[in-house]
């Protein structure tokens, strides 16, 4: 009486005979669809069966276990199993890849070592993936790769009856792990780390595909899964939900292989290619606003650092274009990068002027500010300073602020190249006086 074989072993039975169900299949669609095709035909339609006769036997012949083992065994030669593979740095890279599964967490940063059961990569020739697969066939906790690297042969033995044949398949098997070869790095990136004045490692980074597999279905889980999808819908009704919301800001996500994500590895296969990106970008600083104080102009101070590109453009604009004959076009495209940083200065005005809560900060001692800014940045003091309102209301601060902002651009502009003059300074006054006489008249409330 035969004894009744392991759940192992029943695991690889069920697998080779859904490949091949799923073989005879496709065999038996193609030869219905060839018989409609040849309907009437009768020489053909005998063909036909015939021919498909043929094939299903060899089908049958092929996926028989031992034969199948057979064939398995000597492809794995063509495949290797890892979890860092080279192939997505570039599909034909041909360096050292690696099974590496280090038991000693690292206790700053989540890598490979972090995963409690991860899934190996298989990479290497695509028509030989379904060793791969076989491979990692699991019960209970084990897999077949787990018994081969143990050197453990029993479920082989199971399965061909022979203790021989069944260290023949092991061997043959086993060389997914083991590939004699010195380390190379093919086709991949590498950096030069210093360690000393004369001294430096080479640094050639592999792609952790167990660790990227991974993340992937977590986040794929907490995306699509049933649940995800139940308590997205409730929290767009705004109700309450008993599982959670999880979202991931500025997720990034990468492609691997184009329309074959088979050449890269089984993985990415899976994946369809694709493996996600974490956010790993510093918070965006929100600058807190305040009252200029303790400066002794705007100019050289948090607006001057606001346009400090876009006074390198310009400066960079002029210096090129200096000893070209002045053409409408050119001096078009300077006037709108002027009028662009005059945008920015009547912007940033209107900002420190929106301070309703710190109204009066001009006058405090520690408010070094030319008058000229004060009276066009604290409009609110007017309130509580009859003296202030006088000199707002005469107006001849605008001057004297478009006066101060000609002369900051024209320093902030200096270039070895080129010396501006009055003529630029004169240019650049009218055109802020100008555009604070035209905002002026947009106020209904008259505030400057």
């Amino acid at each position: 009486m035969a004894m009744e074989k392991s759940g192992l072993a029943q695991k690889i039975e069920q697998f080779i005979q859904t490949r091949l169900d799923d073989k005879l299949e496709k065999l038996e669609k193609e030869y219905n669809k060839d018989k409609k095709a040849a309907k009437g035909d009768e020489q053909k339609l005998l063909a036909l069966a015939e021919s498909f006769k043929e094939k299903k036997e060899g089908l049958v012949e092929k996926y028989e276990i031992r034969e199948w083992l057979n064939n398995a065994a000597k492809r794995a030669q063509q495949i290797q199993l890892v979890t860092h593979a080279q192939k997505y740095t570039h599909p034909d890279a041909k360096g050292t890849n690696f099974y590496s599964l280090n038991s000693k967490k690292s206790s700053q940063f989540m890598d490979t070592s972090w995963l409690v059961d991860p899934a190996i990569d298989t990479i290497g020739n695509a028509a030989a993936l379904d060793v791969g697969a076989f491979l990692q066939l699991e019960h209970n906790g084990k897999t077949v790769f787990s018994l081969l690297k143990e050197g453990n042969s029993e479920v082989f033995s199971e399965l061909s009856g022979c203790e021989d044949q069944a260290e023949a398949w092991v061997n043959d098997f086993k060389t997914v792990f083991y590939k004699d070869q010195r380390p190379s790095s093919h086709l991949s990136k590498q950096m030069y780390f210093p360690i000393d004045e004369s001294n430096y490692h080479l640094i050639a980074p592999i792609f952790p595909s167990s660790l990227a597999n991974e993340l992937y279905q977590k986040i794929n889980d907490s995306i699509f899964s049933k649940e995800a999808k139940e308590a997205k819908k409730a929290r767009k009704e705004k109700k309450f939900s008993e599982h959670k919301s999880k979202v991931f800001p500025g997720l990034g996500e990468l492609s691997f292989g184009g329309t074959k994500p088979q050449n890269i590895s089984q993985l990415n296969s899976k994946r369809g290619g694709r493996a996600f990106l974490l956010n790993c970008a510093p918070p965006h600083w929100n600058t807190v606003l305040r009252p200029p104080l303790k400066i002794n102009s705007i100019f050289y101070g948090p607006f001057g650092r606001r346009v400090r590109i876009d006074l390198l453009e310009l400066r960079d604009f002029i210096a090129k274009n200096i000893h070209k004959p002045s053409t409408k076009l050119l001096r078009d495209i300077r006037a709108e990068r002027i009028e662009k940083i005059i945008d920015q200065f009547l912007q940033f005005g209107a900002e420190i002027q929106s301070l309703t809560e710190h109204a009066g900060w001009s006058a405090k001692p520690d408010c070094n500010l030319p008058e000229a800014q004060k009276l066009w940045l604290d409009p609110l003091h007017v309130e509580n300073d009859k003296n202030f309102k006088e000199k707002r209301e005469k107006g001849e601060w605008r001057e004297k602020l478009a006066k101060e902002f000609a002369a900051w651009l024209i320093k902030s502009l200096e270039h070895k190249d080129y010396t501006l003059s009055d003529t630029e300074f004169k240019e650049w006054k009218v055109a802020l006086e100008r555009r604070i006489s035209l905002l002026k008249q947009d106020l209904e409330n008259d505030a400057w």
